[in-house]
């Protein structure tokens, strides 16, 4: 079977430093091939709110064997402004990724292997005429179906994402709930569908210590002696409603002991409310992780997995979520994930809160059961072949 050696990844957003969890399901595996020998080049679109950058390409390394190369034209930028589509998906990646600059175009063209990480790159994918992997982190029509629909783009989405499914050599989709989704929506592939969950890096998660927790909450202004239930998120159209349902309910929860910790930039600013705090946007949520006795996941909309539920249980906290919101995961309910519907989430929070030591212990199920099944390193590999497997029969 032929080594990958030189890999290329097109993405439709940017990746370094990662902020969300798309960055980090594109980053995570990167990394590991990177670090296993093949070099990696990933190709992201556009700025995001954060990033003060003139709107030009540039490249940086983030490891060995390692870039990020940034595909920017100021004019397509200020057409996406002006046609009121910045916030639909870049159906026009395809576009961008034509008009990059030469030396991008060379280092594409050098690959031995494309990987796409929507579908919206698959007109120029096809262009390079080189083995193609797809990687699923969403079923894009359905998630974005709203906005699409409200600027008759949906039909021209739908043709791409059916063409990326059909015509991928190689499509890794995150659990079989989704794979099942894609197909009757665009029937069977040509290519091996490969089930894979996402990961997180388990030296990086990692559950805190007492010490640790009562730092954090310091430095939050959360009193102390509370049981935290911790929400993070970014500002995602799911994680807006299930941020809006707690709190609705944080009243009745502080009334069962339990303070509503929403971290992350699914809320836009710091805000106190009765019985919670939410943060606003942080560069990084080790201290929600780190101040929280457990998780909650009230998420019932949406698409793909859910990639903050897997780092709360990585960070050994149990998780109270909803059946739809845990799709894709196989932790019962001894493992530190328990189901239950929006109806019976004060209930269940409040029996949590009521029993200190089962929270410790179903922290550590949680925590092994991360180890076991939610380990980048692992999946990283079984994605590596994978993909030699598609090069092989290329």
């Amino acid at each position: 079977m032929p080594e990958l050696e030189r890999l290329a990844i097109l993405a439709p957003f940017g990746i370094w430093p990662k902020r969300n969890a798309g960055a980090e399901v594109v980053y995570g595996p990167a990394a590991r091939l990177a670090a296993a020998g093949t070099e990696v080049d990933i190709f992201s679109l556009g700025l995001r709110r954060f990033e003060r950058h003139w709107p030009r390409p540039f490249s940086r390394e983030l490891a060995p064997r390692l870039r990020e190369h940034r595909v920017l034209r100021l004019r397509l930028l200020l057409d996406r402004v002006l046609r009121g589509t910045a916030r639909v998906p870049p159906l026009d990646l395809s576009r961008w990724l034509h008009g990059a600059p030469p030396s991008f175009q060379r280092r594409l063209r050098d690959a031995q292997l494309i990987q796409i990480e929507s579908p919206w790159a698959i007109d120029y994918a096809r262009s390079l005429n080189k083995p193609l992997a797809f990687v699923v982190h969403n079923h894009e029509c359905d998630l974005h179906q709203a906005a699409l629909g409200s600027r008759g783009l949906l039909q021209r989405a739908q043709e791409l994402e059916a063409r990326a499914w059909r015509e991928s050599d190689v499509i890794f989709v995150a659990h079989e709930a989704e794979r099942q989704r894609f197909e009757e929506s665009y029937g069977p592939t040509a290519g091996t569908q490969v089930v894979l969950p996402f990961g997180i890096d388990l030296a990086t998660t990692q559950p805190a210590n007492a010490e640790q927790r009562l730092q954090a909450r310091a430095r939050l202004g959360i009193p102390q002696g509370l049981t935290v239930g911790l929400f993070p998120g970014s500002a995602h159209a799911p994680n807006l409603s299930a941020a809006a349902f707690l709190r609705e309910q944080a009243k009745q929860l502080a009334e069962a002991g339990v303070f509503v910790l929403i971290a992350g930039s699914v809320s836009p600013i710091e805000e106190r409310f009765e019985g919670g705090l939410a943060t606003g946007p942080l560069e990084e949520l080790s201290d929600g992780f780190a101040a929280a006795d457990f998780g909650l996941h009230p998420i019932t909309e949406g698409s793909g997995m859910n990639l903050k539920l897997a780092q709360m249980l990585g960070h050994g906290l149990p998780v109270l979520a909803t059946p739809f919101g845990a799709r894709g995961y196989q932790a019962r309910s001894a493992e530190g994930l328990r189901l239950c519907e929006l109806g019976g989430f004060v209930a269940a929070a409040a029996e949590w809160a009521q029993d200190a030591a089962l929270l410790i212990e179903l922290g550590r199920a949680a925590r092994q059961h991360a180890e076991r099944q939610l380990d980048w390193n692992a999946i990283s590999a079984r994605r590596r072949e994978a993909l030699q497997s598609a090069l092989a029969g290329q």
